[in-house]
């Protein structure tokens, strides 16, 4: 990690620890947004793919809604391809 980088993240995490939080480690994947959403819904991120697929069924059904980005839909549902 670049040295700016460290000092970044080490003043972060000060930041974060006045505050009572802290920083959670998320996987460096194309299921990170998932990751993340599970990790606040259920506490873990072990529930990423229902995530994905919820998030894609949802797409699904109001596919007029997500009209512009409906040819990423399939991918949204196959976690590695996005």
């Amino acid at each position: 990690m670049q040295k700016g980088l460290k000092k970044y993240f080490v003043n972060m995490d000060e930041y974060l620890s006045s505050l009572g939080l802290y920083r959670k480690m998320v996987a460096r994947d194309a299921s990170s947004l998932f990751r993340a959403v599970s990790e606040q819904l259920y506490y873990s991120q072990n529930y990423h793919q229902k995530i994905r697929q919820d998030c894609a069924n949802f797409m699904r059904a109001n596919r007029c809604d997500f009209e512009p980005v409906s040819s990423s839909l399939m991918a949204l549902s196959e976690p590695g391809k996005s």
